[in-house]
């Protein structure tokens, strides 16, 4: 981590205040934070509407529905029916 020190009111004008309370010098170059990871219930939420929209769209063109989409969607829904 970062050394912490305090500005001295004749240093304040080299710095701003970021909008999470992080204090940057104004000659440095900022870069985003990473994003970091989706929360797991989300990622499953999605992934249930994924493997449905897959599951419908190889239904539509009268193709064969892989049975590893099958087994994961009633994993995830059995999970969501437990929480």
């Amino acid at each position: 981590m970062g050394e912490s020190r305090f500005i001295h009111s004749n240093e304040a004008e080299n710095f701003y205040l970021g909008t999470k309370g992080n204090v940057y010098l104004k000659s440095e170059k900022r870069y985003k934070p990473a994003i970091g990871v989706m929360p797991r219930k989300l990622w499953e939420e999605q992934r249930v509407n994924d493997i449905t929209q897959a599951i419908s769209r190889r239904m539509r063109s009268e193709g064969e529905i892989p049975i590893e989409w099958v087994e994961e969607y009633n994993e995830l829904s059995e999970k969501r029916s437990r929480l």
